[in-house]
């Protein structure tokens, strides 16, 4: 579980086109790491660190773009690994109007 904060500037161009750029904080409030091998359970707490801060871009269009995030530290304290810094990908929106 954690808050997140963050900042975005976006620029909608002519036939819903969009450029985005911005940071995000993820402040934890709570960590947990269960696992389970036979009867044996092994649980850590605490593995967040204070220090989550993402950079990130998109470009593509409303209904779906490409992305770019960087995050600036590691995730995890051991005895987890954390993920790459770098993510890259596409994403799909699916607008639901009410």
């Amino acid at each position: 579980m954690h808050l997140s904060f963050g900042a975005v500037a976006s620029l909608y161009v002519k036939g819903n086109r969009m450029i985005a750029v911005g940071a995000r904080y993820r402040f934890p409030l709570y960590t947990r790491w269960t696992r389970s091998i036979g009867d044996d359970l092994n649980v850590t707490r605490g593995l967040s660190t204070l220090n989550d801060l993402t950079v990130f871009a998109h470009l593509g269009y409303y209904w779906g773009f490409v992305f770019a995030e960087y995050r600036f530290a590691d995730l995890y304290e051991s005895p987890l690994q954390s993920p790459s810094q770098l993510t890259a990908g596409v994403r799909f929106n699916i607008p639901f109007e009410w």
